[in-house]
Formats: structure tokens, sequence, C-alpha cells
């Protein structure tokens, strides 16, 4: 006959072991967590234990590190949306992030000419082509928030990697990309088929209103 209090205890101490793992991995244990911050290969490390603990981020499995989590970069548990009165900053640092004399890569394409008119136009809202990606430290507990935005510019496919400070909201940076960070190819291929039917959609309407305008009846 089996144990009964055995059982009760071997569960109940599975239980507090998969509990003490969960919190060491996010800093619940008195180990430090000491993460990188800049973009420099120099030893700039410090504990930011704090940014685990109180729950504003989870750490990033990685099999390289030693640590077996990712020393440079860090997931935000619930990214806070982008008001509509952030849009007016937002479409300024994309138009920033396409700029060629700033961000002339080649290899990621040409800008086309008119590419300002269209980002800083009023009705355009590109949070719905907006991704939360990951999150870094800029300097010891100076967290950003990354967010890439998917663009089609006379049929063009453009990526902008937004840097938002994670604890005023306030975009403070933009650059070109290749792609969007942790999402598949094909899912960026859906997305990108998805943003040009919509594109399509909307040059309709535009071409229906306009000849509703034109329209005239003789008597």
């Amino acid at each position: 006959m089996r144990n009964w209090f055995a059982d009760v205890l071997l569960s109940f101490l599975t239980m507090l072991g998969a509990v003490w793992a969960e919190g060491a991995s996010q800093g619940g244990t008195d180990e430090k967590i000491m993460m990188r911050y800049g973009f420099s290969f120099e030893d700039k490390s410090f504990d930011a234990s704090r940014w685990f603990r109180n729950g504003m981020y989870q750490r990033r499995p990685d099999k390289i590190s030693p640590s077996g989590f990712a020393e440079w970069s860090m997931i935000r548990v619930s990214p806070p949306p982008i008001k509509d009165s952030d849009l007016d900053d937002m479409r300024a640092w994309l138009t920033t992030g396409l700029n060629p004399m700033t961000h002339d890569i080649p290899e990621l394409g040409r800008v086309p000419e008119g590419y300002e008119k269209i980002l800083l136009d009023d009705e355009f809202d590109p949070r719905p082509e907006t991704r939360y990606t990951v999150s870094s430290f800029k300097e010891a507990d100076v967290p950003l928030d990354h967010y890439a935005t998917y663009l089609l510019i006379e049929g063009k496919r453009f990526y902008v990697d937004l840097a938002r400070d994670a604890q005023t909201g306030e975009f403070v940076g933009a650059s070109r990309t290749d792609s969007i960070y942790g999402i598949s190819y094909e899912e960026q291929q859906k997305l990108f088929k998805e943003l040009a039917e919509k594109q399509r959609q909307r040059e309709e309407m535009k071409s229906l209103l306009l000849k509703s305008r034109n329209y005239r009846v003789d008597f």
C-alpha cells in the first residue's frame, strides 16, 4: 500500500520547486540579475534585479549565455499601448527612421521621395502595423522598449525600429531594419499581404468618393 503522506509531501515539494525555479528566473530569489547596456562589448553591467522582481519584465532564455538567459535584452510583460496623443511624435520618428540622409542603407532598398508626405499625413495611423518586439537597457536603470513598424510605400516594403522610453512612454529613437524581430518570415509575408489589401481598399474608397464629388446631373 502506498504511503499517502509521502505522496502528498512529494507533490508539495515538486510544486515548491517549480515555484522557486520560476522565481529564480525572474529574480525572485536573493540572486542578483546582472544586465548589460549600451552597444559595446565592454563590461557595462549593473544589478537590474528590481526591473524583474516588480513584474515589469521577464528574462529571455538564451542557450549561449552562461546564465541561460539573455544579458542584453528582456521582454516587457505588458507593453503599454500607443495613445492618440503619441501619434504626431510617432509619425515624426518614423520619418526620421526612413530619412536617407541619416539612415541610408542601400541593401534595404531606396526610400521613395514622397515618403515624408505619406508618413506625416494626419490621417496616417501606423499603430495597426506596429508590433512590440523586445526591450533593452540604454544605460543602467534606463530601459527602452522596442517596436517594429512595417510599411508599404509605393509598393515597397520597409521596416522601422522605434525605441520608446519604458518609463515615460516617449519615443526616443528610430532606425531602419530588415525584419520584425521575433516574427517568422511566413508571418511577415502574411502581414504585408494584409496591408497591401488594406491599402487597395482605401485607394478604391478614395476613388469612389472623388467620383461622387465630381458627378453632375444635367436637367
